[in-house]
């Protein structure tokens, strides 16, 4: 079966790459503790800081209104994402989350 043939790769790889081959650490659960600015102007794109935990390098990500925004990590702590201008049409409150891919702990979610 294919999955016998996986595991039979697996265990060859496992030789020659050494007992280390296969071992995958998981990416932490994001919260988030800020956003900043609090506030936008209408029709603008702007640059918002989160500040929290457990984000990582080239895999957080920072969605509004759950689509995902241009990230830039910072640190463990601080992300920055551009919310563009089509996204400030409207008065009203937004949703931003943060989401580690797999492996990992999937999204926080701050309004």
């Amino acid at each position: 079966t294919n999955g016998m043939r996986a595991e039979y790769k697996y265990a060859d790889l496992k030789k020659i790459f050494g007992s280390d081959w296969g071992t995958f650490s998981s990416n932490p659960a994001p919260s988030i503790t800020s956003v900043s600015p609090t506030s936008v102007m209408l029709n603008q794109s702007v640059t918002i800081t989160v500040r929290g935990s457990g984000f990582v390098k080239n895999a957080s990500q920072v969605h509004l209104n759950g689509s995902s925004l241009v990230t830039t990590y910072v640190s463990a702590t601080e992300l920055r994402a551009v919310v563009p201008s089509s996204a400030t049409v409207r008065n009203g409150s937004m949703s931003i989350s943060v989401w580690n891919p797999s492996p990992g702990w999937g999204d926080f979610e701050q309004s």
